[in-house]
């Protein structure tokens, strides 16, 4: 680093060793180091800074940050290497206990087919990146601070999310709040949250008022582990939710997806829900189209049409959903990236089961699509680009109805499925209904459905539900089965 040779450093830390040869850039961003150890090692527990006493670490040569860290352990043995490469190879074959990074280092031993890293402690110590620039060259340090003027700092923090948030290895291991995070959640008293009003399942205001669909659900969590409450302020549009965002009356919105324009007001943080764009018929209808989010769908034919909802083919396009912050506010963004991250699978798979009901058409009826696609172009003429996407699905339903059966295999895994025919006899039945009960598929096909059936349960209800459902009406309540023992 010392050589004359060098004219810069890309990722760097404004050091007072290093300002005699070097200017440094605007701050691009920050992140935090972790304490990284080889995956599944049970008999070399590290857990917490003091697990690591008689351990060795790994530190990059001339990082002075981690340097810094390491010497401060106690009883820690320092080995330095020259590239992050070494130190993955050391610590994943057991070599070195552990190694200081950040979380960008799973991206690298991904790279090297050695993704045997996790993080096990979060440090408090963030990292304030900048360029390095030789001082022989001052115009260079010049131009580097306008070009990250001009590429603003949202497109900055979508950059670091990309790399540093985003990843698919992202840590499962829950992120606590540090402790400038907890002061200023003690100053701040409340959070003020607005919501869609009427976008179900997602998200809504009930007849009495109260929050409810998914977003509800993760915010209740949320707020389990805020010290603070989150108020929602109540709107009546969508519209007025964007207006009280912009004019600082809600300081968050639950669920929001990332446009250049909100990105002039709003930050946004990792998405909490992902969700495809699909095209749905139903089969009792000739002329039938419709096209949204997978979830939106599920919820709206599921509640207000009689009949079974089928996904006749599916488009590239996926809406990432994420918190909205006011862009004032980088302290609170950090804040729910954290509660987010901390969102373990089966908690997103249970919130899911809850408000979406959904059953898939694997067969794809070619005719019935060009039908479709024909009635979109004279209804809907004005949505160009909705004819486009539904032109290009004729040319991959092919392609979509692959894609459809990890959806129906999802569905099939997770949520409580039985068919039967006019006479009560079961014709079909999903995995996860087997597993309930304890039944094997081939049990329970070819008989009626009264093998559930509970001695506490009286005949009228079963009179009841069939006398709805024959009158093409849905039926709901709660109904006691038996298990197979």
């Amino acid at each position: 680093m010392n050589k004359e040779n060098i004219d810069g450093l890309a990722m760097s830390i404004v050091d007072k060793q290093r300002a005699d040869k070097f200017d440094f850039s605007h701050v691009y961003g920050s992140i935090q180091k972790l304490i990284f150890t080889r995956k599944k090692e049970k008999d070399k527990k590290i857990l917490t800074l003091n697990d690591l006493e008689g351990k060795s670490i790994a530190v990059l040569r001339n990082n002075l940050l981690e340097l810094k860290i390491a010497k401060k352990l106690k009883n820690v043995k320092i080995v330095i290497f020259d590239t992050y490469i070494e130190s993955i190879k050391a610590v994943s074959l057991g070599e070195i206990d552990a190694l200081i990074s950040e979380a960008a280092i799973l991206h690298v031993a991904n790279e090297m087919g050695m993704p045997y890293l996790e993080p096990t402690i979060f440090l408090e110590n963030k990292l304030d990146m900048v360029f390095s620039i030789s001082k022989n060259i001052p115009e260079a340090t010049s131009i580097i601070n306008k070009s990250l003027e001009a590429i603003g700092k949202v497109k900055l923090r979508d950059i670091q999310y990309k790399w540093f948030l985003d990843n698919p290895n992202k840590v499962k291991t829950k992120q606590s709040l540090n402790l400038a995070e907890l002061k200023y959640l003690k100053n701040k008293k409340v959070i003020n949250a607005c919501i869609d009003p009427n976008w179900m399942p997602f998200e809504a205001f009930d007849k009495n008022g109260i929050h409810v669909g998914l977003s509800s659900d993760y915010f209740n969590k949320f707020s389990k582990e805020l010290s603070i409450p989150i108020n929602i302020i109540k709107t009546k549009t969508w519209n007025e939710t964007i207006e009280f965002s912009k004019s600082r009356k809600c300081d968050i919105i639950s669920l929001a997806m990332q446009t250049d324009e909100r990105k002039k007001y709003l930050n946004f943080s990792i998405p909490y829900l992902t969700t495809p764009l699909v095209l749905a018929t139903k089969p009792d209808k000739e002329h039938f189209g419709y096209i949204g989010t997978l979830n939106s769908i599920g919820y709206l034919f599921q509640r207000e049409f009689a009949g079974e909802l089928k996904i006749a083919g599916k488009f590239d396009e996926k809406w990432k959903l994420g918190i909205a912050v006011r862009n004032d506010d980088e302290v609170l963004l950090d804040i729910f990236n954290k509660l987010i991250s901390n969102v373990e699978e089966k908690e997103n798979t249970r919130i899911f089961n809850k408000w979406i009901a959904l059953k898939y058409d694997e067969k794809v009826d070619y005719s019935l699509m060009l039908k479709i696609i024909l009635f979109s172009v004279i209804v809907i003429g004005t949505f160009i680009y909705w004819n486009r996407k539904l032109v290009t699905a004729r040319n991959k339903l092919e392609l979509a109805n692959k894609e459809n059966e990890k959806y129906l295999e999802m569905i099939n895994s997770h949520v409580l499925i039985s068919s039967t025919n006019i006479d009560g006899i079961i014709t079909d039945a999903s995995d996860a209904l087997c597993t309930l009960t304890g039944y094997k598929k081939s049990e329970i096909i070819g008989k009626n459905h009264n093998v559930f059936k509970h001695k506490d349960m009286d005949d009228a209800v079963f009179n009841n539900i069939w006398k709805t459902i024959k009158s093409k009406k849905i039926w709901k309540g709660e109904i006691k089965s038996l298990k197979k023992e």
